[in-house]
Formats: C-alpha cells, sequence, structure tokens
C-alpha cells in the first residue's frame, strides 16, 4: 500500500503542487495531518479528483489525522465528517498538547490526561459515525513492547480498528493486538451457523 503524506495549512502554498505530483502515480491513500475540520477532506478530495487518471477516478483514500488541532478535535463531535474518500480517522496527543499549551498528554501513570482522552474518545465515535476506520494514536516509546501491547489492547477493546506504527518493531505486535482470537472466530462460526 502506497501512502503519502500531506498538509494542507504547514504547506498550502505547495500542497497543490504536492497532489499534482503525488496523485499520477497512483498512490492508495493520503494521510491528511494537522486538519481544522472536515471541510479539509473535501479540499483535498477536490484536488485529488483533479489530478487523477480516469481509471483511477475515485479511488485515492484519505485518512486524516483529526485531533492534531483544537478546531479539528471540537469538530468530530459537532459536524459530520463522512465523505466519498475518507477510509479513516486517526488521532494523535503529541501535536495537540503544543496547539493547546500542554506540558504533557499523560499523567504520572501513564494514562492520558483529561483533554487527551477525550480526543481519543471524539475521534472513536466520529469514525464510527462517518463508517471508517478509527486508528488509534502512536506508541510513542518503541523500546517498550509491553506498553505497546497493553495499549493496543485497550485500543482495540474500546472499538478501534487499527493503531499506527511509529517503529517496525511495532508492527507485530500490533497486528497481534487486531487480529480475533480464536475464541472470538469460534463465536463468529457459532452465529453464521
Amino acid at each position: 500500500t502506497e501512502i503519502y503524506t500531506l498538509s494542507l495549512h504547514d504547506a498550502l502554498p505547495i500542497c497543490p503542487d504536492d497532489v499534482e505530483a503525488v496523485i499520477p502515480a497512483g498512490p492508495d491513500g493520503i494521510v491528511l495531518p494537522k486538519s481544522i475540520g472536515p471541510a479539509d477532506v473535501a479540499r483535498l478530495g477536490d484536488m485529488i479528483a483533479r489530478h487523477e487518471p480516469a481509471s483511477r477516478k475515485g479511488l485515492t483514500k484519505i485518512i486524516v489525522v483529526c485531533t492534531e488541532t483544537a478546531s479539528s478535535t471540537l469538530s468530530l463531535a459537532a459536524k459530520p465528517w463522512a465523505h466519498p474518500r475518507l477510509a479513516g480517522l486517526m488521532w494523535g496527543g503529541e501535536d495537540l498538547s503544543a496547539a493547546i499549551g500542554a506540558t504533557a498528554n499523560r499523567d504520572d501513570q501513564g494514562h492520558y490526561t483529561g483533554p487527551f482522552a477525550l480526543a481519543r474518545n471524539l475521534c472513536l465515535l466520529a469514525a464510527r459515525a462517518a463508517d471508517v476506520t478509527p486508528i488509534d494514536a502512536v506508541y510513542t516509546d518503541f523500546r517498550d513492547s509491553d506498553g505497546l501491547s497493553r495499549e493496543a489492547n485497550a485500543a482495540r477493546r474500546d472499538g478501534f480498528s487499527a493503531k499506527v506504527a511509529s517503529h517496525p518493531a511495532q508492527v507485530d505486535i500490533i497486528n497481534r493486538s487486531f487480529t480475533p482470537t480464536e475464541a472470538e472466530r469460534a463465536w463468529a462460526q457459532h452465529v453464521i451457523d
């Protein structure tokens, strides 16, 4: 899967040029960071449509990092995010910390503090309301396999369908956490039968 990351706001003058350069290569998707709300999905979708070859019309999807600004985070509860190109909503607390002037996003026990727990929950709910994949935030300590496993298991428990990896060593742990267990498979087969 080919995915490119573009920012509409941080690099607004060059974003259209980036889209024009990237889309003819046929990426599966674009990751949109630093959004300020669902209108950014429509803007990026329009840019993609202008450069998408006829054979790929509508195929390039968008995953939005939807909690890196206060306005985007609040819009998760206030506006619908559904869009034909939207494939997922991803949350993250690192850039939101800077955006709101927080000195940390976790407490002394490693749990997300109030504003960041709210952002996580809003991302999950907005993704489900838009019928797209909810993606849990990156676990930044790539050397802490046990912590990653706990956090990935909690994300799956809460309803997330995926988790961001920041290091190749995290991929297998995340995949294990999001793979159905034998008991879950057996229950699904029982329901089908």
